[in-house]
């Protein structure tokens, strides 16, 4: 049985607000979205960004995902 590899996540390597975050790797996924661990390059530290999956952007689970932050 061959094991077929997944492919590149897209967001791994993104930069966002001008720069200003780098997202290095996925940390964690669930029902909602995914966790990436970013690089903040104006305050030389290490954040987490939680995406949430395109699908939940209804307003009641915008909610729960506010909360859940």
């Amino acid at each position: 049985m061959s094991t077929a590899q997944k492919p590149p996540d897209p967001y791994i390597g993104r930069s966002l607000a001008n720069g200003q975050f780098v997202i290095d790797q996925k940390i964690g996924s669930g029902g909602m979205g995914a966790v990436y661990r970013v690089r903040d390059t104006q305050l030389d530290a290490v954040v987490a960004l939680k995406l949430m999956r395109g699908d939940w952007s209804r307003p009641a689970v915008m909610e729960r995902f506010r909360q859940e932050v």
